[in-house]
């Protein structure tokens, strides 16, 4: 993985300290973000604050709950959104020195928005990770779309991911999806923009 891979990767793999989360009626309020999702009908929220004992968890096919707990922690996952087909949307929200520089995707003008593409493309000096990044229209902030198409060591075939997400107040939330072996279908796409659509960001920061 060359250094802008690494870069970019860092971006949506940093820790976040997460606060419990606001509810709102099939609503999922990300930690410390001011931002509001609506969960898609017959999907469910488990979020890293979801107490290990709620039933939740085995309705979702999660077994120990504790382990899954910790491993979204370590992942800097904040919750996960799963559809009743078994798509599971990881949601982050994390900051970094270069998303402290950036800070709101609002103020880019048309060559910042060129130079943040090229910073987040996802690549890899030896080929075996490669991807594509795209602007997706949202009401209120632009959001990126990466599609991501990596070798898989273990299976033959390639694993594919798909990622969406936004940058404001210094922070990059993202909604992130492991189509494993699969490429990601039309469903889950939809399944994924149903999520990203409903965002709604109550208050921006002030740019410091």
């Amino acid at each position: 993985m060359d250094e802008k891979q690494e870069s970019a990767s860092s971006e949506i793999s940093e820790q976040v300290v997460s606060e419990p989360p606001r509810t709102v009626p099939n609503g999922y309020t990300i930690p410390d973000t001011n931002m509001t999702v609506t969960i898609p009908e017959g999907a469910t929220v488990l979020s890293v604050d979801t107490p290990a004992g709620d039933a939740a968890w085995s309705k979702a096919g999660i077994l120990d709950a504790s382990e899954k707990i910790k491993e979204m922690q370590k992942n800097g996952t904040t919750a996960e959104i799963i559809a009743a087909n078994g798509d599971t949307i990881a949601v982050a929200a994390k900051s970094s020195d270069y998303a402290n520089s950036v800070f709101n995707l609002n103020n880019l003008d048309e060559k910042g928005k060129k130079d943040f593409l090229k910073y987040m493309e996802p690549s890899s000096m030896d080929g075996s990770t490669t991807g594509t990044i795209t602007w997706y229209d949202h009401a209120q902030i632009p959001f990126f779309m990466i599609d991501i198409c990596a070798e898989n060591i273990k299976e033959e075939g390639p694993v594919y991911e798909r990622l969406y997400g936004t940058l404001y107040d210094g922070k990059i939330v993202s909604f992130d999806l492991f189509g494993d072996t699969k490429e990601i279908s039309e469903e889950t796409d939809a399944f994924m923009r149903a999520v990203v659509d409903s965002a709604v960001i109550s208050a921006f920061a002030e740019n410091p």
